[in-house]
């Protein structure tokens, strides 16, 4: 019994894993192909923009 539950833990981090390495990868190339938008600076009033979040990806 405890080594199915042990299993399906495995496969869940597996999974989790995959997810947040597919997210980096998706944020690094996004920041590389895309400039960030200076005006965006000026309408959010600050001074350097935040990195993609989970929701932007």
């Amino acid at each position: 019994m405890y080594t199915q539950k042990y299993l399906a833990w495995m496969h869940h981090l597996a999974l989790t894993i995959l997810a947040l390495w597919f997210v980096t990868q998706t944020k690094i190339e996004w920041a590389k192909q895309y400039a960030r938008d200076p005006a965006l600076l000026q309408q959010l009033e600050v001074d350097v923009l935040p990195a993609l979040s989970m929701a932007n990806v």
